[in-house]
């Protein structure tokens, strides 16, 4: 299974590390995740999907993709690959500013 630090999860996914938290806190509450000190730095946590949170992201996959072709019905197969290279150019430059203006942490 992969596993990531909270701080790579917090940038791949675009949530803010304390934000972050609070939803690891809950899905580790539920088991659907685990958290671990990183064998080659203690000071990092590592966070994992436990079987459980392997088994609920499938049964998820249909019901998301079924909601995704519902919002995305009047767009034909090119339209929705349009769309999603557009959104994708959106995000990229945002990600791009948003590092360039960031304070550094301390």
């Amino acid at each position: 299974m992969l596993a990531l630090s909270q701080a790579g999860l917090s940038r791949r996914s675009g949530i803010h590390v304390s934000d972050l938290v609070a939803a690891i806190n809950e899905l580790a509450g539920r088991g659907l995740v685990e958290r671990a000190p990183d064998p080659s730095d203690r000071r990092r946590n590592i966070i994992s999907l436990t079987a459980e949170g392997g088994r609920q992201l499938r049964r998820l996959e249909k019901p998301l993709a079924e909601a995704q072709d519902a919002l995305l019905a009047p767009l034909s197969s090119a339209e929705r690959q349009q769309l999603t290279g557009l959104l994708a150019r959106l995000l990229d430059h945002h990600d791009r500013r948003s590092d360039e203006t960031e304070e550094p942490r301390r």
